[in-house]
């Protein structure tokens, strides 16, 4: 979640491109763009990314607080979920102003939208994954589903076999 912190002395920049806020470094994370700046009072940032479904349940808490909003679609998923009549099913971001943003953070983790009860270096440990810990489990889990597919083929061959020795003795 992004929530304003310091950079040493200086706080956080702002991608006027992308609407995000980086924490580190001097390029944006998202489009890799230099031309970053101190973040202004009315800018537009991104809060979130959420499913449609749950935007109405924060949509409806930021509307409670008279926090302003803007909800955009992420890619072309959205006209695709529409076409396909799975509405609800896309991505959106959520954006809020700058000056409003701690206020908004604040009010995601109170409606638990946000936060499991777990430290932050918990929370980014669980999220990471290195790529070799990640091909481990794929390929273990790939094992395992063939494994499975072995023994219910072999069963289904031996039940068949025993309702056959049954018919024809």
């Amino acid at each position: 979640m992004m929530v304003q912190e310091q950079r040493g002395s200086e706080t956080m920049l702002y991608c006027p491109k992308c609407q995000v806020l980086v924490k580190e470094g001097d390029r944006c994370p998202a489009c890799n763009s230099k031309k970053l700046r101190d973040p202004q009072e009315g800018d537009p940032v991104m809060l979130l990314t959420a499913t449609e479904k749950k935007c109405r349940r924060i949509a409806g808490a930021l509307d409670g607080q008279e926090i302003p909003h803007e909800e955009r679609v992420c890619g072309v998923e959205g006209i695709a979920s529409a076409y396909a009549g799975e509405g609800g099913m896309c991505n959106k971001n959520i954006f809020v102003p700058y000056d409003r943003l701690e206020e908004a953070v604040e009010l995601m983790y109170h409606i638990g939208v946000t936060g499991s009860g777990k430290s932050a270096e918990e929370a980014d440990e669980a999220a990471e994954m290195s790529p070799r810990k990640r091909f481990i489990v794929r390929a273990i889990s790939v094992v395992l589903f063939i494994l499975l597919i072995w023994a219910v083929v072999t069963m289904a061959d031996a039940a068949a076999g025993w309702v056959k020795s049954l018919l024809y003795p």
